[in-house]
């Protein structure tokens, strides 16, 4: 979702109290979590993005229901579910790095 560069502080600060205190448990499935909280600054609005564990779990996620809650008086925007998956920067699994030549400092 994104919010106004005015209320980025009040909103990490929420959102990360909220994440460690565990009130998002009610807004998810029991198999699954809020594993990350991010902020991407922007030119104009910034980013806030909510992550959690499991991607098939959304359809009974309220945590944006949760998150408005917390933030009645912030206007926040253009909010949406994607999956890592689906994520433009998405790799999967990656591969194990190989030894460059030349660095005979790195073992196998």
């Amino acid at each position: 979702m994104r919010c106004s560069k005015q209320n980025t502080d009040k909103v990490w600060k929420e959102l990360l109290l909220a994440a460690i205190g565990e009130q998002f448990v009610g807004s998810v499935r029991e198999d699954d979590e809020v594993c990350g909280i991010s902020v991407s600054v922007r030119d104009r609005d910034d980013i806030i993005q909510i992550w959690n564990s499991n991607a098939k779990a959304v359809e009974d996620a309220t945590v944006l229901d949760k998150v408005r809650d917390l933030l009645r008086d912030v206007d926040l925007f253009d909010d949406f579910y994607k999956s890592h998956q689906a994520h433009d920067a998405f790799e999967g699994v990656r591969p194990r790095p190989t030894k460059p030549p030349g660095f005979p400092f790195l073992k196998e």
